[in-house]
């Protein structure tokens, strides 16, 4: 026996009976719609192997969790948190009592009615045989021993009964704390109660509807922080949208927009498209920089685009891309930021050519060792569209002044 408040930790996600899946007739109309569609798209294949697994040739199951995405990828009125709050305990506290024993333990048999009418009882703040703090102390006292140790609580018919009502009153006020909240007027608990008694007298399999609802749920809490996706100000965040395509998606739907493959490639496609619209300006600053630099004398230009200036020409042994080398170097972007250095920590680096960035590899092999060159580096060869930490940016030029102090192996 590991649990001490056995149903009201089990709450998992629940939510009211099934409906059909139909009714959402948003529109595709502009890029921005596509987007906000193949973005729900592209989640159903991974959630269809991942989550429905081998129920996806299951047409009801699948409905069945498609209904609980369609209500947990909302907006939810107070009413309707609180008729499915109470719903989601109904059925844990059914499932719990269902197993016949309470706490997993075999000499402590359930017993359906004295757990909810006391719970219920309690909820509407009706005065019960001890409060919520004389029962926690209760309970630890008369079941503490077994609960540590794992042994059969073998109590009296008595303290049975008296677990019983226990069980019933911690969960009260632990849905009053938790899940009620501020919710906590007649009307309120009401609502909750009728989806608690819901809950509990449901005989369906409620899996993969609960299921569906905790991951639209969440997926609405990550989604809902912005007006956009992706972060993308260029891109309105329209939640009907992703719902149509995830559904369309899940359902395998014969008039969806496209499929959940072609989604993928539509969103990496259009994507890759917007990132680099968005960085043109970015990208254009650093062309300019060395399409200059490159006219100065000493700098000497490579066929892949990488420009460097000998400073020192040693006389050792030159690296190839399978070497580890030891190196001192002085990092900055083209307006003089230093973003890192060896040199000012005072303490050289190691690391294998094939592992560092482009501009590294190929650069690092023109110098034999004792050799100081600079390296003025596209953001091809550099960090691409990305960038890198706060202070590389996107199509980012960076200038390193490197010192190739050995080839370690």
């Amino acid at each position: 026996m590991k649990k001490i408040f056995g149903l009201f930790l089990a709450v998992a996600i629940a939510a009211p009976m099934f409906m059909s899946c139909g009714g959402n007739s948003a529109k595709i109309k502009t890029q921005n719609d596509s987007i906000n569609y193949a973005f729900g798209a592209a989640n159903a294949d991974g959630i269809r192997q991942y989550v429905i697994m081998a129920d996806t040739a299951d047409a009801k199951k699948v409905a069945q969790f498609c209904e609980g995405i369609n209500d947990g990828l909302k907006k939810q009125t107070p009413k309707e948190r609180l008729t499915i709050e109470g719903f989601r305990l109904g059925v844990s506290m059914r499932e719990e009592i269902s197993t016949g024993f309470l706490l997993g333990d075999s000499t402590l048999p359930a017993k359906h009615d004295l757990i909810v009418s006391t719970f219920e009882k309690a909820l509407k703040g009706k005065d019960c045989f001890m409060t919520a703090e004389e029962g926690q102390t209760y309970f630890q006292t008369l079941l503490g021993p077994a609960l540590q140790t794992g042994a059969p609580a073998n109590l009296t018919p008595e303290q049975v009964d008296t677990v019983n009502m226990l069980i019933g009153l911690l969960n009260a006020d632990g849905t009053r704390k938790y899940i009620l909240a501020k919710d906590t007027t007649d009307k309120d608990i009401e609502i909750f109660v009728k989806g608690f008694d819901k809950g509990l007298n449901n005989t369906e399999d409620n899996s993969l509807y609960l299921r569906g609802i905790e991951i639209s749920k969440n997926m609405y809490r990550g989604l809902s922080q912005s007006e956009y996706l992706f972060n993308d100000s260029t891109i309105e965040l329209k939640l009907e949208l992703i719902q149509k395509g995830l559904i369309d998606g899940l359902q395998q739907s014969s008039n969806a927009a496209m499929t959940t493959k072609e989604a993928i490639n539509y969103l990496n496609t259009t994507m890759e498209a917007k990132t680099a619209e968005r960085n043109k300006p970015l990208a254009a600053k650093g062309e300019a920089f060395l399409a200059e630099n490159a006219t100065k004398e000493g700098v000497i230009v490579t066929e892949s685009g990488l420009q460097y200036k000998v400073v020192t020409m040693g006389e050792g042994e030159k690296p190839t891309a399978e070497s580890t080398v030891k190196v001192h170097y002085h990092g900055t972007l083209i307006d003089g930021t230093v973003f890192d250095s060896s040199v000012q920590r005072g303490e050289p680096i190691e690391f294998p050519l094939n592992g560092v960035i482009k501009g590294w590899t190929e650069g690092l092999q023109l110098m034999p060792v004792g050799s100081k060159f600079i390296l003025y580096i596209p953001y091809q060869l550099a960090y691409g569209e990305r960038g890198a930490g706060e202070l590389i940016g996107p199509c980012e030029a960076l200038i390193f002044e490197v010192e190739l102090l050995e080839i370690v192996k």
